[in-house]
């Protein structure tokens, strides 16, 4: 595997960034999972239920389900309690997700806030069965509990750590998922290797992963390390002539069209902005603005005309909707390039598999 970015934490319930994210989800397992068709099945929870309204949650934790050093032994069990202790360790670390629940879970908002007690909030264990009191009915509440704000964490180890728990090292955390991080150099390399201890590890067929590091600073490296034997597959970077020759001399047979794809964003103006700050540490501020410009900028959004300038820089398609004019409307060189193309506009890439 070839990886453009380096892991920053371990610390799962707080991170937010997709590239440490992609790491942890291999290491780490909540209540629920997914089979590769999307469908929920059981974690480290062995069934799941929910009141008549699903205000209220209920999961059991499986009795084979254990927690494993960086050195592959065993620590302890999996507990209900666990997942106590890691929502208590995302709200007291000021969590990057912890928007996501902390106006779902009874309670969580007010002592994220101060103004609560740890007592009050809606997450309770008793034995093996972990109990959620949600603010209001939320039928897909089994969905989220695969968001790693809710996984678990063992309170004994993190006290152990301190400050120090979910540092970039691997004896940082505990593992209950179906790999163990078994070492990590920046800008070089990551391997893990299979969970021993993992309850469904007869179910694991890649037993070693290497991920290598990539700047991006030589577009043919990837294909390069393909050749060696490095990596299992490539792009072949139709903008590199040498490669598309190499590719087509040494894997004639081997190349196919990966499907197009195409990636649709939107944007939306922000009416009556209240916030400058980070919603998790309203100590940290998001904008150098004073507040004459913060109200110019409020003043230009409420302008209708303002609102259209912006729509037509971003899509002539805007500027023919705006116009009314359409199909008379012929495009002009220099006007701005629609952000919506076609599907055959778009180059498929060429990928070599072994």
């Amino acid at each position: 595997m070839i990886a453009n970015f380096d892991i920053t934490t371990l610390d799962y319930v707080y991170n937010n960034k997709s590239s440490n994210g992609d790491y942890v989800n291999n290491f780490v397992e909540g209540l629920l999972t997914q089979d590769n068709h999307g469908k929920l099945v059981p974690g480290m929870a062995s069934e799941w239920s929910c009141n008549d309204d699903a205000s209220e949650w209920y999961f059991t934790i499986r009795d084979d389900a254990v927690w494993s050093t960086s050195a592959g032994e065993e620590y302890d069990a999996v507990t209900a309690e666990d997942f106590v202790t890691g929502l208590k360790h995302a709200v007291d670390s000021k969590s990057e997700t912890l928007g996501l629940v902390a106006d779902l879970i009874v309670g969580l908002r007010e002592y994220s806030d101060g103004t609560g007690k740890w007592e009050d909030v809606g997450i309770k264990a008793d034995g093996n069965q972990l109990t959620y009191t949600l603010t209001g009915p939320c039928g897909y509440f089994d969905g989220m509990t695969t968001y790693t704000i809710l996984w678990p964490i063992n309170a004994e180890f993190l006290e152990s750590k301190g400050s120090d728990f979910g540092a970039v090292e691997p004896d940082s955390i505990l593992y209950n998922g179906c790999y163990i991080l078994s070492s990590l150099v920046p800008a070089q390399e990551v391997r893990f290797d299979a969970n021993p201890n993992y309850y469904d590890a007869k179910n694991v067929f890649v037993q070693h992963v290497v991920v290598t590091y990539s700047d991006g600073k030589d577009p043919a490296q990837n294909f390069n390390m393909f050749v060696n034997g490095e990596v299992t597959s490539t792009t072949v970077n139709q903008s590199l002539p040498e490669v598309v020759a190499k590719a087509a001399e040494l894997y004639p047979d081997n190349q196919y069209k990966s499907m197009t794809t195409a990636t649709s964003y939107w944007g939306a103006f922000n009416w009556d902005r209240q916030m400058y700050a980070l919603y998790n540490d309203p100590s940290v501020s998001t904008t150098s603005k004073t507040d004459a410009q913060k109200a110019d900028a409020k003043a230009a959004i409420l302008n209708a005309d303002f609102r259209r300038a912006v729509y037509a820089a971003y899509s002539a398609h805007a500027v023919e909707a705006i116009t009314r004019r359409g199909a008379r409307r012929r495009r002009h060189p220099q006007h701005p390039r629609s952000l919506h193309l076609p599907d055959h506009f778009r180059r498929p890439h060429l990928r070599l598999h072994r």
